[in-house]
């Protein structure tokens, strides 16, 4: 590699920094030439060592780690998604938002019976507006949904929420809501 530059976090904030001229794979390590180790302290300026050659065993990256083609968690399987949130968490990466994806993978099924749950009662409530008054009705219900979960997924990204609640908060929401709707139509 050529013109290396490797990052490690602990805990969200930049830990070591290397700078190197190159890095070549050799005997199961990784050998940097030419550059410099950055170690940042909060009280004070960063200490900096320069290197001509030099192993760095903590970095366990291999060239297949390197050359595997990373997509978006989005595009994960949860297999997937798992095992890069254990790969940046090991190198001291914030993994919130792998965390807030694989819950939401497992709430967002849960939506439509919510949904449902909540649709229900209104249904039967407006039965005198129409076919078109329950098409908006529906309407606005799935934006509702759609943005609630997306505001809530931006509050567990941002560390507001928990990751838990992040994904599961719109269908708590809806799922109270359709129960208040239901307990008040059969009355």
């Amino acid at each position: 590699m050529e013109d290396v530059v490797v990052q490690q976090f602990a805990g969200g904030t930049l830990a070591h920094r290397i700078d190197a001229k190159t890095a070549v794979w050799r005997d199961g390590h990784w050998v940097f030439h030419d550059g410099y180790l950055r170690r940042f302290r909060e009280d004070g300026p960063p200490q900096v060592e320069a290197f001509r050659e030099r192993v760095f065993d903590e970095i366990r990256e291999t060239p297949r780690d390197l050359l595997e083609v990373v997509g978006e968690p989005e595009e994960m399987t949860l297999g997937e998604l798992r095992d890069q949130a254990h790969r940046i968490a090991s190198s001291g990466g914030d993994v919130t938002r792998f965390i807030v994806d694989e819950h939401s993978r497992w709430s967002f099924p849960f939506a439509s019976f919510v949904v449902i749950l909540l649709g229900a009662p209104l249904a039967g409530a407006i039965r005198r507006g129409g076919h078109a008054l329950g098409f908006g009705l529906a309407l606005l219900l799935g934006f509702g949904y759609y943005i609630l979960l997306r505001v809530a997924q931006t509050f567990g990204l941002n560390g507001t929420l928990p990751a838990w609640a992040a994904a599961w908060l719109p269908n708590i929401v809806f799922m109270v809501a359709g129960s208040l709707a239901f307990w008040k139509t059969r009355k």
